[in-house]
């Protein structure tokens, strides 16, 4: 089992060669992984959550208060993978300083939203509601918003980094196979489809 105080996960981008809608209707595309990969390390905080984004020069700080809305909107009150509410978006949204009433564009903005909704809905402590302490360094080897899948690669690695620290998953570290069964590679798909959203 990891040290869960220290933690880093990555995975990969992708281009997707053809039929970049058939996954609307069901079909699987015929694509590639690429080498270049998104990674999160993730580590405890004594001072509340922190979300740092070399990659575009932002860092986000939020303190435990300043996330109590979060919990009393619902995040983190599922333990399914489920879309966020209305209320749970603008709860969202004031966390992060923006306007309710307005479609999110900057990239820093949408993955500051992405990792507290993640962050919320998996490591929210459900009985004592809270936030758990948390430093979180975002990488990339790809540039964002390039159309080869930075975002999927960053909500996969938002979902499995927050299910292997909350033990949610375990992580297989054998002679033969490493990696995550398939139960629990469907269990980061899910909730990473629902940060895509």
């Amino acid at each position: 089992q990891p040290n869960m105080s220290d933690l880093i996960v990555s995975a990969p981008g992708k281009v997707i060669l053809t039929g970049e809608h058939a996954v609307v209707y069901g079909k699987v595309p015929k694509m590639l992984d690429l080498r270049m990969r998104a990674q999160i390390e993730s580590s405890d905080d004594q001072d509340g959550v922190e979300l740092e984004m070399n990659d575009v020069g932002c860092t986000k700080r939020w303190k435990s208060v300043d996330l109590e809305p979060l919990i009393a909107s619902g995040i983190g009150s599922s333990d399914r993978p489920c879309a966020p509410s209305d209320e749970q978006t603008a709860a969202l949204k004031i966390a992060c300083q923006l306007p309710i009433d307005e479609d999110v564009r900057e990239i820093e903005d949408l993955a500051a939203i992405v990792f507290l909704y993640l962050f919320g809905s998996i490591c929210c402590d459900k009985q004592a509601k809270y936030f758990p302490p948390l430093r979180v360094r975002i990488s990339s080897d790809f540039p964002f918003a390039a159309g080869l899948g930075s975002s999927a690669a960053f909500s996969v690695c938002l979902a499995a980094g927050f299910l292997t620290r909350t033990r949610s998953i375990v992580f297989l570290a054998e002679e033969d196979r490493m990696g995550y069964d398939q139960e629990h590679l469907e269990l980061i798909n899910d909730w990473a489809f629902q940060g895509e959203k």
